[in-house]
């Protein structure tokens, strides 16, 4: 089933594409635990395929934000397994969504401590009351994202492009 959504996402039919991330789901449950890093990295793949014109956002589409919730659900889950796995710190580099296209996504809440996200386009992005601590942002453009009440706390920001950005009660320290 894991190598049927792999050819999916490849699929000449959008149809089939939209099918094969929503199918990557599945290897998401627990009992599956050996397919979330590979999950992970499908996502962040598919989502890095998309390049981002400079001037404006990239609109959402079913595919991108079918893509997105299997980003935002398999990035924690491989991250502690990970650690429960190789019995040592996380390297967040080990998980990497540098240049990943995020632009217009609703990632409220989302868990994407210790991200490794450099270079990743988070224009008009809603992270409110998400968790980026620690997380890499180093020349990410979070211009016009929603950050109020996001936990930022020690994460890279050098060279990021907040132009814009809501950072009401952020956590920045």
């Amino acid at each position: 089933r894991f190598q049927a959504a792999v050819t999916g996402l490849g699929d000449d039919k959008e149809g089939a594409r939209i099918g094969a991330a929503i199918l990557l789901r599945t290897f998401l449950r627990s009992g599956y635990e050996e397919f979330y890093t590979q999950t992970f990295d499908l996502a962040v793949a598919n989502l890095q395929l998309r390049k981002a014109r400079p001037d404006t956002s990239e609109p959402l589409d079913i595919l991108r934000q079918a893509l997105i919730t299997v980003f935002k659900e398999s990035f924690p889950r491989a991250r502690d397994n990970k650690v429960k796995e190789e019995k040592r710190p996380f390297h967040p580099q080990s998980l990497n969504a540098g240049g990943i296209q995020l632009d217009s996504a609703y990632l409220r809440g989302a868990d994407l401590k210790q991200a490794w996200m450099p270079h990743a386009s988070l224009r008009n992005v809603d992270l409110s009351e998400a968790n980026l601590s620690e997380a890499n942002l180093g020349k990410a453009d979070l211009s016009q994202a929603t950050l109020n009440d996001a936990i930022l706390s020690w994460a890279d920001l050098r060279e990021a492009h907040l132009s814009g950005a809501n950072l009401k009660r952020a956590d920045l320290h």
